[in-house]
């Protein structure tokens, strides 16, 4: 049986700023990346794209909840979107390797 990851060793981090309108990170994740580490400052919803996908958040996407991290698998170059919940804030996306 193969083991679970369950331990992460931070690398690159992009800052996106929360607001009104859909907003993702800058550059896809790295081409060794298989899971981010996602935490906000404000109460929004997420969308993860696939490879090269540039994707939009909307309130019927994922929740999350303010200052709390949540820890996702993803596609290598894939990008993360937000958008509030109710108000602006930041939204901060954390490579992780093994």
């Amino acid at each position: 049986m193969r083991g679970y990851q369950t331990h992460y060793k931070p690398d690159v981090t992009q800052k996106v700023t929360i607001g009104a309108a859909s907003a993702a990170i800058t550059n896809g994740v790295g081409n060794y990346i298989q899971a981010v580490r996602i935490i906000s400052t404000t109460d929004c919803f997420v969308k993860i794209g696939n490879s090269g996908d540039s994707p939009s958040a909307t309130v019927n996407d994922m929740f999350v909840k303010a200052g709390v991290p949540e820890v996702f698998t993803i596609a290598p170059g894939a990008k993360v979107a937000f958008i509030q919940s109710s108000a602006g804030g930041a939204g901060y996306v954390t490579e992780l390797t093994q």
